[in-house]
């Protein structure tokens, strides 16, 4: 609960052409006209700004104490309000414009549209198709090296694919969010599956 003003003269909530005096409490029956305002004092920002009077009049609705000063007003809460949902509006805009690491890794190695990088599921997952011995189609081991390095691959688990045998089957890994399983054989190459966990 806000505290009430402490005792003075303010702008009579019944009459703004005058001053009331408020005893702490509650107004009291004494006022005085407003004086003249000072030339000075118009230029001038004031040090502490007078609480406003209501339109209503002291009592109308239950107001017992003047308006305590730097009291937020609803019109400026509405506003705070609406710009604080419209950043968070923007926030999301711009998130859900951002490419996903999928799609930043095949545009980093420059290889959209090629068969040897796909971004299947909705693109949840990285599908990545090297060449081998019997299949000219995938990825050269250049790009191959490419698209681990852009997916932000640890060096200990590249390593574990690049040294991957055929009679090893499948193996796997994870890192930063991301789950790779892969497989090799001479004849097809490193074939690597890589989701979003």
């Amino acid at each position: 609960m806000t505290q009430p003003t402490p005792p003075g003269w303010y702008p009579d909530p019944a009459s703004p052409a005058s001053h009331r005096f408020w005893d702490g409490n509650s107004w009291t029956q004494q006022t005085r006209d407003m004086p003249a305002p000072d030339p000075a004092a118009l230029v001038a920002e004031p040090s502490e700004p007078l609480p406003e009077a209501s339109p209503d009049g002291p009592g109308t609705r239950g107001d017992t104490h003047p308006p305590a000063s730097g009291r937020p007003r609803r019109g400026a809460l509405i506003v705070i309000g609406a710009m604080a949902a419209i950043g968070i509006v923007a926030v999301m805009v711009v998130q859900s414009n951002k490419p996903s690491v999928f799609e930043s890794a095949v545009a980093d190695c420059e290889l959209e549209g090629d068969s040897g990088a796909r971004i299947a599921d909705d693109g949840r997952s990285l599908i990545i198709d090297n060449q081998g011995e019997d299949s000219t189609a995938g990825l050269d081991i250049l790009g191959l090296l490419c698209i681990i390095d852009a997916l932000e691959t640890p060096e200990s688990v590249s390593e574990q694919m690049m040294q991957t045998t055929s009679l090893q089957g499948r193996q796997s890994a994870s890192w930063g969010g991301l789950e790779a399983s892969w497989t090799y054989h001479p004849d097809n190459g490193l074939d690597i599956i890589v989701s979003r966990s």
